[in-house]
């Protein structure tokens, strides 16, 4: 809910701004909360590449997430934290933060009293001018645990007066309408009618639709088109308005109109006479394919058959260059001898090398997995 609401309201600052641009769906949203991203699962936000290169695209202190930074520790007395917040905690909130030996620990507040901190259990030893991170935000969360949006479809209706009766129609944003005619007696009533009429339809209650005042382009999406001031109980008027939004939902189906990619076979080739393990090709479907399109050779996937010296990742991200050890943007001198190696928790090693030509980081294969390839197949033999 927090990330599609704050790209919901982007979307709509955009088409507010650029005419050129139109939504590919139709209503228009509302929150109960205001989206923040910090709020959600990360390990911090980068532009990327996007405004050149950067070191701050890693997060090498935890995997996990910090959450907003909410101030630092001041000092500790008894049962309780004393904090310097710039945002203020909540009863239920989650709290982490890095120790001197940089792993990530955490407690739950169990209750606040201004910026005193009481931790729920063990109460954690944590120096001062130590950064406080809030990883859980208890209110927040329970706000999302509710219904807190909503989507919304613009309509018009009009009402008027006919010779047996009244008739009702509605317009929505996406031009679908519907009219029904209703044979009834008039009545003069005793009392200015419109205002009462105005809101039994704005009533739409649980319906995708609300009453939209810029589609009709007057003070009011409720047009009353009466000879005479007719008396309509609210009963009727109700009935009239389900009867009618039945209808605009099922035409809004009918003319619906799904985009769908229809595949085609072509005859062109593919632009290569053979493919390598890059071309990650795990099943016998897709090398039959690529055979059909002109290539002589088609390599299995690495993780089908080990390559030895396979590079697996080609990356821009370089960290070399998060180290600050780059010898061409940086002028700096790794404290390290090379080759460097990427160690998963299982003891794999995977290799690094670095092409400052073409300013990326290659990532190999494994060589455990090699070593245990060879094995295999010689013991096939």
């Amino acid at each position: 809910k927090n990330v599609t609401a704050a790209y919901r309201r982007r979307l709509d600052a955009v088409f507010a701004r650029r005419k050129e641009y139109v939504r590919a769906s139709s209503g228009s949203c509302r929150f109960d909360f205001s989206p923040q991203l910090d709020k959600s699962f990360s390990r911090g936000f980068t532009h990327y590449f996007l405004q050149g290169r950067e070191r701050g695209i890693a997060s090498f202190d935890t995997p996990k997430s910090l959450g907003e930074e909410m101030g630092t520790m001041k000092e500790q007395r008894g049962n309780y934290l004393i904090v310097a917040g710039v945002k203020p905690f909540h009863n239920g909130d989650g709290v982490c933060y890095l120790d001197e030996q940089g792993r990530l620990q955490g407690f739950r507040i169990n209750r606040v009293d201004g910026n005193k901190l009481y931790p729920a259990g063990e109460i954690p030893r944590i120096r001062p001018r130590t950064r406080l991170y809030r990883n859980f935000d208890q209110e927040f969360e329970r706000i999302l645990t509710r219904k807190s949006s909503e989507r919304k479809i613009g309509i018009v209706w009009e009402l008027w007066d006919t010779s047996f009766g009244f008739a009702l129609s509605a317009t929505d944003e996406d031009d679908n309408r519907v009219v029904l005619s209703f044979p009834y007696p008039r009545e003069m009533a005793r009392t200015p009618q419109e205002e009462n009429l105005c809101t039994q339809l704005s009533r739409l209650g649980n319906t995708p639709f609300e009453v939209s005042d810029s589609l009709a382009g007057k003070a009011s999406g409720v047009i009353i088109r009466f000879s005479g001031n007719w008396f309509l109980p609210a009963s009727v008027i109700a009935d009239w308005r389900r009867q009618v939004i039945d209808k605009l939902v099922v035409a809004r189906r009918v003319t619906y109109r799904r985009e769908l990619a229809v595949w085609k076979p072509t005859g062109h080739a593919f632009p290569a006479t053979a493919l390598t393990y890059l071309g990650n090709v795990m099943n016998d479907a897709a090398r039959s394919f690529y055979l059909e399109h002109g290539l002589s050779s088609v390599a299995p996937a690495y993780e089908k058959q080990a390559v030895p010296d396979a590079v697996l990742m080609f990356c821009k991200h370089c960290l070399r260059y998060s180290m600050g050890w780059c010898p061409t943007h940086q002028k700096g001198h790794s404290l390290y001898r090379e080759p460097y190696y990427l160690v998963g928790t299982d003891g794999k090693r995977f290799r690094l090398s670095f092409d400052c030509k073409n300013c990326q980081m290659k990532v190999y294969g494994d060589e455990g997995a090699f070593f245990n390839e060879e094995l295999r197949m010689k013991n096939e033999e």
